[in-house]
């Protein structure tokens, strides 16, 4: 038997598929996704990225992430969009081998596969 729990009920996607969200939410559970959003506000850091124009904002937005050692690339407003989870994976793997080659893969979901993938960025 499998059981989880997230605060949020936006994470029921990131689940094992084993695990489905209980309907029931009680009021102390209802306010944890503005709990969430407020914590995430209070410790984002927000920067002006300046585009040169021969450069497209996906590849400026890749290489920022890798220069500055984020550990996350997560595009919530589909900036990315155009581009593949897969797509942007590989070149967030070429950049980070240059980069930042101590940094060992990038993770990414696999919507066709319903799963997610690993690259490793030490292999060709």
């Amino acid at each position: 038997r499998q059981a989880g729990f997230s605060g949020t009920n936006d994470l029921a996607l990131l689940m094992p598929l084993a695990i489905r969200q209980s309907a029931a939410m009680t009021d102390e559970l209802l306010v944890t996704d503005g709990l969430m959003l407020a914590r995430i506000l209070e410790l984002a850091k927000y920067e002006l990225l300046r585009v040169p124009a021969d450069v497209s904002a996906t590849d400026a937005v890749i290489e920022y992430a890798a220069s500055n050692g984020l550990d996350a690339l997560v595009d919530v407003g589909a900036f990315m969009a155009g581009r593949g989870n897969e797509q942007v994976a590989i070149k967030l793997v070429e950049v980070l081998r240059v980069k930042q080659p101590d940094r060992r893969a990038v993770a990414f979901f696999d919507t066709a596969a319903r799963e997610w993938v690993v690259l490793d960025t030490q292999l060709a």
